[in-house]
């Protein structure tokens, strides 16, 4: 592990990402392709920040997804949401591309889905854990804590993975600056 992941994830987790959410990293598909493959109503695009959406979720009891660029990936985030992981992430977010959904609510209930080419590669939830070891001689999950322990650590080390695949660094002023909102509308 590189000196500097693990306080950086540290640093999102306990701030901007301290909350329930759902995060995804997705390679091949823009901000509308991939506001549609949530379900969201393309209609409902708002310029807004992760706080205002954050407020928005728990005020109005609104499921959203703020959508948009991190380098030559699409970075979406759902505040207490799980639509990411719902259903067929491979089929939907992968198709011809990468994603990896990484979910939290609670020390407990946390999940990972990871996926490429329309095919999923691994997956960690309450009753299993499927393909993570293989992720090993990639290098992908040197010194990360995929466990089922009450603790950060999972979303750390998802926060970590989710570097490592897509080649860029999350910065807390993502959050800060406005990116694509939508309303999910439907479920799949």
């Amino acid at each position: 592990m590189r000196p500097d992941e693990y306080p950086h994830a540290r640093l999102l987790a306990q701030t901007v990402l301290a909350s329930p959410a759902c995060v995804l990293w997705c390679q091949g598909m823009d901000a509308p392709e991939l506001a549609a493959a949530f379900g969201a109503d393309l209609a409902s695009a708002t310029p807004m920040t992760y706080l205002e959406v954050e407020e928005e979720h728990y005020e109005y009891s609104v499921q959203t997804v703020l959508i948009g660029g991190l380098g030559d990936w699409t970075f979406a985030v759902e505040p207490n949401g799980g639509a990411a992981i719902d259903g067929d992430l491979a089929g939907r977010f992968a198709a011809a591309g990468t994603a990896l959904a990484v979910f939290w609510n609670g020390p407990v209930q946390k999940e990972l889905h990871y996926a490429r080419d329309g095919r999923m590669l691994a997956a960690f939830h309450r009753a299993a854990r499927e393909g993570i070891d293989d992720l090993a001689p990639e290098g992908l999950i040197d010194g990360l804590n995929f466990s089922h322990q009450p603790d950060d650590e999972f979303k750390i080390s998802g926060l970590i993975l989710g570097e490592r695949i897509s080649g860029h660094r999350l910065a807390p002023g993502w959050f800060d600056e406005r990116h694509t909102r939508y309303v999910i509308s439907t479920s799949i």
